[in-house]
């Protein structure tokens, strides 16, 4: 499913979700069926067939998941399976996340470090974001022998470069430029 279809199912689903005020749980059904989906491929397989016939996908899952989740939930999957979008449910349940996020003012962030950072320094650089951006932080940490020393963080589509290797580029970039200009 192209994203932006995904990003309009999310954004109708999350209204309605919070008209409803079930938007965690709307959230974790959306999980559970996307790790039920990751877990059986077979199942994904069929939903994403063209040539399974609707109905047959449409008592799979009501069989899988009318009562594991809830009514809105089963509504949206109805209504995808309708329109011939059941192969983007993935793509909705990130869209979906992505919402309640931005509506909860949360800032999901990556760190990369050469080394692992203690749980003081993770602290402080959290705290530091959130400061900035006015937003809480929920941060994934990951570790990257190449980057030598400092950290880079991803957040919303920017990165803050502060490895050293980032410093040495910027500076080569900055000692190009100034040569470049002086002729």
């Amino acid at each position: 499913m192209d994203r932006r279809v995904a990003l309009r199912y999310a954004q109708a689903l999350f209204n309605a979700a919070k008209a409803q005020g079930v938007v965690g749980v709307v959230g974790d059904d959306l999980n559970a069926i996307g790790h039920a989906l990751e877990g059986e491929p077979r199942l994904a397989r069929i939903l994403g067939d063209q040539d399974t016939p609707r109905n047959q996908k449409q008592s799979l899952l009501e069989k899988m998941f009318s009562d594991r989740v809830t009514s809105l939930t089963m509504q949206v999957l109805r209504l995808m399976l309708e329109k011939r979008r059941e192969g983007g449910v993935q793509e909705l349940r990130e869209a979906y996340d992505l919402l309640r996020k931005e509506d909860e003012r949360m800032l999901s962030i990556s760190v990369v470090s050469a080394r692992d950072l203690t749980a003081d320094q993770k602290k402080r650089l959290e705290q530091k974001i959130s400061d900035a951006t006015k937003k809480s932080v929920e941060a994934t940490y990951s570790i990257d022998p190449k980057v030598q020393g400092g950290v880079k963080v991803e957040l919303g589509g920017y990165v803050i470069d502060g490895t050293v290797a980032g410093g040495l580029n910027r500076l080569r970039e900055t000692l190009k430029y100034d040569f470049l200009n002086q002729r």
